[in-house]
């Protein structure tokens, strides 16, 4: 990737199982310095961490393109209400 000029954020292992640690998910960028802070919570909804990027952005963002947003399964037992409380509170620390 680096031939591409990106550079990789995550730096934490993002799949934990009983019998392994694996970082999975990647998020790369070609602009770091516009990057503040990049976190791994270990919280987990599925059997996947989720990664949480905080950004700058210094000039007027001008959308691209849209992606959609597909996921491999839905787990109705998710608690999405106690994973949004879990994200704000990491705003207050």
């Amino acid at each position: 990737m680096e031939s591409f000029n990106l550079t990789q954020l995550v730096d934490s292992p993002t799949r934990v199982t009983s019998h392994s640690t694996t970082l999975i998910d990647h998020v790369f960028t070609n602009t770091p310095c516009n990057i503040l802070e990049t976190n791994v919570p270990s919280y987990s909804i599925s059997d996947h961490f989720p990664i949480c990027i905080t950004f700058c952005i210094n000039h007027p963002v001008r959308v691209l393109f849209i992606s959609s947003l597909h996921t491999k399964r839905w787990t109705p037992w998710v608690k999405i209400a106690s994973f949004w409380t879990f994200l704000n509170s990491l705003g207050q620390t």
